[in-house]
C-alpha cells in the first residue's frame, strides 16, 4: 500500500469513511442509473482534509 502525506498539515495517518449512498452514490455520465456504490473517502486524522475519494468495488463499475 502507497504511503500518503497530507498537503496541508503533514501528518501521515489517515481514516476511511464512507458518504452515505442517497446523498452521494454513484452513476454513468450520462445516465441517471445508480452504480450502487457509496463513495470512500480517506480523511487526514490531523486536520480533517479529505485526501482522496475513491469506490470500494472498482470491478462494478464495468
Amino acid at each position: 500500500m502507497k504511503t500518503q502525506t497530507c498537503p496541508y498539515c503533514g501528518e501521515t495517518q489517515f481514516v476511511t469513511a464512507k458518504q452515505n449512498k442517497g446523498y452521494a452514490g454513484i452513476s454513468r455520465s450520462g445516465s441517471a442509473t445508480s452504480l450502487s456504490q457509496s463513495l470512500c473517502l480517506e480523511i487526514c486524522k490531523n486536520c480533517g482534509t479529505v485526501v482522496r475519494f475513491f469506490v470500494e468495488y472498482p470491478e462494478k463499475l464495468s
